[in-house]
C-alpha cells in the first residue's frame, strides 16, 4: 500500500538555501514546495529528489540547498529520515537523546544526488527535534555545536514542544526583536521602517543581555543584511549583501523574525478569521488578495500594500 497515496504518511521538509542570496533562497523555496507536492502525490522519493537536484544544477546561477526530510508513517509507527548535508535530528526519549546525522553534500552540487536515509521506529512519548545551523551556532560556549542541544534535551523534563523550543532559545546568549506596526510603515515607508525595526531590535538585545546575566552588555559588532545608514547605538556594524545566505548570524535572525511574525499572525487570525492570516501570514497570496476584495481591509492592512489591488 502506498502510504502517501493513502494519506498515512506525513512528510516534514526543512531546507537551508545556499548560493547567491535572495534569488537562491526563493528558487530553493519554490523547488521545495514542488518536492512536497511530489511526495504527497505518491511519487518515488529518490526520483523526486533527483528531479530537485537536476533543477538546482540547471539554474543559471549557483544554487544548492540542504534537505532534511522526516516521513512519519503513523500506520506502521516509524520515521524515515532523508538527509542531504542537513543538521542532526534529535530524538528524545526521556533522558536518552539520539542523533540522526548526515555527512553528505548539499543537493544541487553533484550531477547524481547523494542522500542518506535512516529508518527508526516511533516509541510512545518520543520527541523529534529538527533544527537549522542557526540554532546550533547560537550558543558560542560550545565548540562542538551539536552537543549543547543534546545535553539540553537530556536535562529537560517537559514533553511540551513549545516549551522545549523556548528553552533552546533561552540558551542563546541573547536576541532582540523590533516590531513596527502597519500605521508607522505607511507613515515612514518600508525602507525606513526596516531600519527603525533594526534599531529597536538592537536596543531590545542590549536590554536582554543586561537582564539575563550573560556577562555581555552589548554586541561587539552587528552584521546587517544590505542596509546602510542605520542607528546602531554607536555599535560598529557591517553591511553584507545577500547576508542571509552568507552569515549564520543574519540567517538565525531571519528565523527568529519569521517565527515571531508567524506567531503574531496566528493570534490576529482569531480576531479576523475571514482573511486566513494563520495560513498566509499576511503575505500577498492569491487567497489573501481575494479575501480583501471580498471583505475589504481591516485595521492590520497597510494602505501602501493594498492600494494596488483593492481598486481593481
Amino acid at each position: 500500500m502506498d502510504a502517501f497515496g493513502s494519506k498515512i504518511c506525513n512528510p516534514h521538509i526543512r531546507s537551508d538555501g545556499m548560493g547567491s542570496g535572495k534569488e537562491a533562497k526563493n528558487s530553493s523555496e519554490q523547488i521545495l514546495r514542488l518536492l512536497e507536492n511530489l511526495l504527497l502525490s505518491g511519487f518515488d522519493k529518490k526520483a523526486s529528489i533527483d528531479l530537485i537536484n537536476n533543477a538546482l544544477i540547471n539554474q543559471n546561477k549557483e544554487v544548492f540547498a540542504t534537505l532534511d526530510i522526516a516521513i512519519v508513517d503513523l500506520y506502521e509507527g516509524n520515521v524515515e529520515f532523508i538527509k542531504s548535508a542537513a543538521c542532526p535530528t534529535y530524538i528524545k526519549n526521556n533522558k536518552r537523546v539520539q542523533l540522526i546525522k548526515s555527512t553528505s553534500l548539499p543537493t544541487g552540487i553533484l550531477e547524481e544526488s547523494k542522500i542518506e536515509t535512516f529508518d527508526k521506529d516511533i516509541n510512545d512519548g518520543e520527541i523529534m527535534l529538527i533544527c537549522s545551523d542557526g540554532i546550533l551556532d547560537s550558543n558560542v560556549e560550545y565548540k562542538n555545536k551539536e552537543l549543547w542541544i543534546k545535553y539540553l534535551l537530556e536535562d529537560i523534563e517537559t514533553t511540551n514542544t513549545q516549551k522545549i523550543a523556548n528553552l533552546i532559545l533561552e540558551e542563546a546568549i541573547g536576541y532582540g526583536v523590533g516590531i513596527i506596526d502597519q500605521r508607522e510603515i505607511d507613515e515612514i515607508n518600508i525602507l525606513n521602517a526596516t531600519k527603525e525595526g533594526l534599531t529597536r531590535s538592537i536596543r531590545e538585545l542590549e536590554k536582554n543581555l543586561k537582564e539575563n546575566g550573560s556577562g555581555y552588555e552589548k554586541p561587539d559588532v552587528i552584521f546587517v543584511d544590505a542596509l546602510t545608514k542605520i542607528d546602531t547605538d554607536s555599535i560598529p556594524y557591517k553591511s553584507i549583501i545577500h547576508g542571509d545566505a552568507l552569515s549564520y548570524s543574519i540567517a538565525a535572525a531571519s528565523i527568529i523574525a519569521k517565527v515571531t511574525r508567524d506567531r503574531i499572525m496566528r493570534q490576529w487570525d482569531e480576531v479576523y478569521p475571514q482573511y486566513g492570516f494563520a495560513k498566509h501570514k499576511g503575505y500577498g497570496t492569491a487567497s489573501h488578495i481575494q479575501a480583501i476584495k471580498e471583505y475589504g481591509i481591516c485595521p492590520l492592512h497597510r494602505l501602501s500594500f493594498v492600494k494596488n489591488f483593492i481598486q481593481k
